[in-house]
């Protein structure tokens, strides 16, 4: 019986660091990191990648400053739209990561700092049509916050 606990015991740590190492591990990928815009075009290469790719966002996410997180944003945005599902079951796995893009999405992606006019209402406008088709009840809340955030929302242009 003591073997067994001290068997499971060492099986549960070993899982617990497998899953640390993997959250790192993905983001060693030196090409992916170094420039986080391609994400999106290693997704459209290998949708299967999609999952992999969004927990690895986590961790350049926690670890970066703001000019990072311009790019993650716009790899959100496009997550959700081609990925609806895997993206809101990521931001309901994520939530400390969902609240601040959502708090910060303003500043980080419907911002236009080039000469007007700025394609950002219309992104903003396509995001939310398709997010009022979207039927998707098991992330009704993530769905709803979303909308209600990019309603209320207005394009900043810095000149």
């Amino acid at each position: 019986m003591v073997k067994r606990i001290l068997f499971l015991v060492s099986v549960s740590f070993f899982c617990i660091a497998m899953i640390s190492f993997e959250s790192v591990a993905c983001c060693d990928n030196k090409p992916v990191l170094e420039d986080v815009a391609e994400w999106s075009k290693h997704i459209k290469n290998d949708p299967s990648r999609v999952d992999k790719i969004l927990k690895c966002s986590v961790y350049v996410w926690k670890n970066s400053d703001g000019a990072i997180r311009w790019e993650i944003s716009d790899f959100y945005l496009e997550t959700l739209l081609s990925y609806p599902e895997a993206f809101m079951a990521f931001m309901n796995a994520h939530n400390e990561v969902f609240r601040e893009w959502l708090r910060d999405i303003n500043q980080l992606s419907f911002t236009w700092y080039k000469e007007t006019p700025s394609p950002l209402e219309a992104k903003r406008k396509e995001i939310i049509v398709f997010l009022e088709r979207l039927d998707e009840q098991q992330y009704a809340s993530i769905k709803t916050h979303i909308l209600k955030k990019l309603k209320n929302l207005q394009i900043r242009q810095i000149d």
